[in-house]
């Protein structure tokens, strides 16, 4: 169910939106990292949390645990893992809070 490539945007819509496809479909890494992370929360009896932790974790591991130097990943990238996350995993739909982005189809 969390294949990297069963979640596209159908038209993605400026240029943050393609920048995202793009990156996720080169940072495969990423998302797993996200999955993992965003689970450990959602076990740990989180009932909502934070997808831009999440980014910031991930930043950590990239950092400290495995460091990498060329590592980036655009804040902005947060509402797109966040609601991709929800479409991937309809159990866990609303564990990240979000507000009205330029992820949200129009």
């Amino acid at each position: 169910m969390n294949d990297q490539n069963e979640f596209n945007f159908e038209k993605p819509k400026g240029k943050i939106a393609l920048a995202f496809q793009k990156y996720d479909a080169n940072n495969p890494n990423v998302w797993r990292l996200f999955v993992q992370y965003s689970q450990q929360a959602a076990h740990a009896g989180r009932k909502t949390f934070s997808a831009q932790a999440i980014i910031e974790r991930i930043r950590w591991f990239h950092s400290v645990e495995n460091p990498d130097d060329d590592f980036k990943i655009n804040n902005d990238f947060a509402a797109f893992y966040a609601r991709k996350f929800h479409a991937m995993n309809p159990n866990l739909n609303g564990f990240f809070r979000t507000r009205k982005s330029q992820a949200d189809d129009e």
